[in-house]
């Protein structure tokens, strides 16, 4: 699809967007994780900014 609005298998602005496109897709995941995952132990316990309640992960204190 990227590579053909693009200008087609012989043009590298077509294979550019596709890398675009992918690289916002992981940057997207990575937020994600970053934001629905908890730290239960460690050193980053203290960080722990999940947008998941404690309640729902078992973690009642």
């Amino acid at each position: 699809m990227f590579i053909g609005a693009g200008g087609g298998f012989d043009q590298a602005a077509g294979y550019n967007y596709a890398l675009y496109f992918i690289s916002g897709l992981m940057v997207i995941a990575a937020l994600i994780t970053a934001f629905f995952t908890r730290e239960t132990t460690g050193w980053f316990l203290k960080h722990d900014r999940a947008l998941v309640s404690k309640a729902s992960c078992n973690m009642d204190n």
